[in-house]
């Protein structure tokens, strides 16, 4: 679930207005105070957080959720799995050709 759209895209823009404020306030001027702003821009939009959903849940269970998850996690580890070893079987191969 996520908060309403016109909250979310707010606080992205300002986000990126406050991002790209703060990192002209850090490269440009010389003062230390400047630089210290800017660094209170780059930090402030993520200290203050991205509008929360007014309610918790969806529509999938919380079971179903946890299953895809763990398949997921599976499924890829063993892509991983079998991509190394063939990697590794062909860099073997064609290392001895060479």
């Amino acid at each position: 679930m996520a908060a309403e759209l016109a909250a979310r895209q707010a606080w992205w823009i300002g986000t990126a207005l406050a991002t790209a404020a703060g990192i002209a306030l850090l490269i440009f001027p010389r003062h230390a105070s400047a630089k210290a702003m800017g660094v209170l821009l780059l930090v402030l939009p993520h200290a203050i957080g991205a509008p929360a959903a007014s309610h918790e849940g969806g529509a999938v269970p919380a079971e179903l959720a946890a299953q895809f998850v763990a398949a997921s996690l599976v499924g890829a580890a063993l892509f991983w799995a079998v991509l190394g070893g063939v990697g590794g079987w062909l860099f073997a191969r064609l290392g001895r050709a060479a």
